[in-house]
C-alpha cells in the first residue's frame, strides 16, 4: 500500500500542464500548453486526462491522452486507455517503458506543494528524444464552485 505522500489520489484535481519536447537528433524544438484532469472513478481507479495545444515549428495541433492510475499489490500503474500497463507511479524513482523499437527512461518528482514534474529521454533508432512537463495545480476561479 502506497504510504500518503505518495498516493497519487492526493493530487486528485486540475492541473496546468506545461511540456517541452527536444529532437535532439535534430535540434527541434516543440511545446505543449493545456491542461490535465486527475479524477477519482467509481472502480476505485484514477482518470488522467491531458489535452493541450501542441506546436512542433509552424504546426499547431490539438493534442489529448486518456490514462487510466490503477491500485494492485505491487502498487499503483498507468495503463494505456486499452488496458495494457504503461510504467509504475512511483515519485523520485527512475523507471522505464520499452516502446519498440525504443526505450523511455522517466522520472516523476514532486518539486514542492502542488507540483509535478515527469522527465521523459527517449532513445533508440526511431527516436532520440527529451520531453520535460511540468504540472502545477489549478486555482480555483472566483465563482467556481468547489472539489
Amino acid at each position: 500500500m502506497p504510504s500518503s505522500t505518495t498516493d497519487p489520489r492526493r493530487f486528485v484535481g486540475r492541473w496546468r500542464l506545461d511540456r517541452t519536447m527536444l529532437d535532439l537528433a535534430t535540434g527541434d524544438r516543440g511545446c505543449a500548453h493545456g491542461d490535465l484532469m486527475i479524477d477519482r472513478r467509481p472502480d476505485g481507479t484514477l482518470s488522467w486526462i491531458e489535452s493541450a495545444t501542441m506546436t512542433w515549428g509552424l504546426r499547431q495541433a490539438p493534442v489529448s491522452r486518456s490514462l487510466t492510475l490503477a491500485e494492485s499489490e505491487a502498487g499503483w500503474c498507468f495503463r494505456f486507455a486499452d488496458g495494457r500497463d504503461f510504467h509504475p507511479w512511483q515519485l523520485g524513482r527512475p523507471f522505464e517503458h520499452w516502446c519498440h523499437p525504443d526505450l523511455y527512461r522517466g522520472v516523476l518528482s514532486e518539486p514542492g506543494p502542488d507540483r509535478l514534474h515527469l522527465r521523459w529521454d527517449v532513445h533508440g533508432p526511431a527516436k532520440h528524444h527529451r520531453y520535460r512537463t511540468r504540472l502545477r495545480r489549478a486555482r480555483p476561479q472566483a465563482g467556481a464552485p468547489g472539489r
